[in-house]
């Protein structure tokens, strides 16, 4: 029993240091890799900062819901339209933006008890002040005029004659910045004049949008 014992004993005198240094090496491959696996995942949104005089230009487009409105007449309804075109962003100072560009927007209304409605072609022109409130995030608000290339009936008849070719608007709402050159935003057009006059056969008075979407801003310049 003593010639076994012996042997078994001095065994685990000499395996076990070499044991233990296996068991720490492997926790601590286990902890690289635990710490490795945090890093490829770690998706923290880039903090953007835009140097005073910097210019963004960029990509817009979205969807929009949109309807007219009468004070005589309650039958406008939503409908879903989109908008594509240009944006330009530029720094006043860190946290103040001017904000514009030129929208190409295909929008309409329809009408409560019919299938049918009206369908507008139109370039918007916003003119906005920005503000960063916190990281990333910038509330805006201005103008916004609206030219209306064509005016036609679901049907396809022209309908120039009955609504007037420039309307303004108060637009106002907020950008998000997902990435350094990706924003995301929402936005509200309350018309401020009539898209149709008193006179005409069409009781339209105000304008009423609300918009979603995205900026792709792809260059960014100097311009101070």
């Amino acid at each position: 029993m003593k010639k076994v014992t012996i042997p078994l004993l001095l065994f685990f005198l000499i395996a076990s240091p070499a044991m233990s240094q296996f068991a720490t090496s492997k926790y601590r491959y286990a902890r690289n890799d635990v710490q490795f696996a945090k890093q490829t995942i770690d998706f923290a949104t880039p903090q953007i900062e835009l140097s005073p005089g910097t210019a963004l230009l960029g990509v817009a487009f979205g969807g929009l819901l949109s309807k007219l409105s009468a004070s005589d007449y309650d039958g406008f309804k939503n409908r879903f339209a989109i908008y594509l075109g240009a944006s330009v962003m530029y720094a006043l100072s860190e946290k103040l933006f001017a904000i514009s560009g030129l929208e190409l927007w295909l929008h309409g209304t329809r009408f409560d008890e019919y299938d049918d409605g009206i369908n507008f072609t139109s370039l918007a022109i916003p003119i906005m002040i920005g503000y960063m409130v916190y990281t990333n995030l910038i509330i805006m608000a201005g103008l916004q005029p609206l030219f209306v290339l064509s005016s036609k009936s679901t049907d396809g008849d022209n309908l120039n004659d009955l609504f007037n070719s420039f309307s303004l608007g108060l637009r106002f709402g907020a950008t998000y910045f997902i990435m350094e050159n990706l924003a995301v935003n929402l936005f509200y057009v309350l018309g401020l004049t009539d898209y149709a006059d008193s006179g005409r056969e069409v009781e339209a008075e105000k304008g009423r949008s609300f918009g979603f979407g995205a900026v792709f801003y792809p260059w960014r310049k100097v311009v101070r």
